[in-house]
């Protein structure tokens, strides 16, 4: 493995060449790569689109820069309840024909 040869050299002599200063986490991470490159493969296949996604969502729920956390909880904690709530209702029920018809909306958007 040429790759790992190459980097454990750059990395012994790092100190030397920049000085202690520099000597952070980056540069100890560096150790793992080449075998995590190996095991993964290129560093461009895995994606985090769904995980960046995910945290456009949950920042969404939260409005202005105070208890964001308890704004989140209560965002998420309304969302999953509304199913039981919708069972309480009448079949006719403005508020749950909406809810229907929105929620169809949305998973037909997807």
């Amino acid at each position: 493995m040429r790759e790992s040869y190459c980097t454990r050299t750059y990395l012994s002599d790092f100190q030397t060449l920049f000085g202690l200063r520099f000597m952070g986490m980056n540069v100890h991470q560096l150790v793992n790569l080449p075998d995590k490159a190996l095991n993964i493969g290129p560093f461009w296949i895995p994606s985090c689109f769904t995980l960046e996604d995910l945290n456009g969502s949950i920042a969404s729920l939260v409005h202005g820069t105070r208890h964001a956390a308890m704004q989140i909880c209560s965002s998420v904690s309304a969302f999953l309840t509304l199913p039981v709530k919708l069972t309480s209702l009448n079949v006719n029920d403005p508020v749950r024909i909406f809810f229907v018809k929105r929620c169809l909306l949305v998973v037909l958007d997807m």
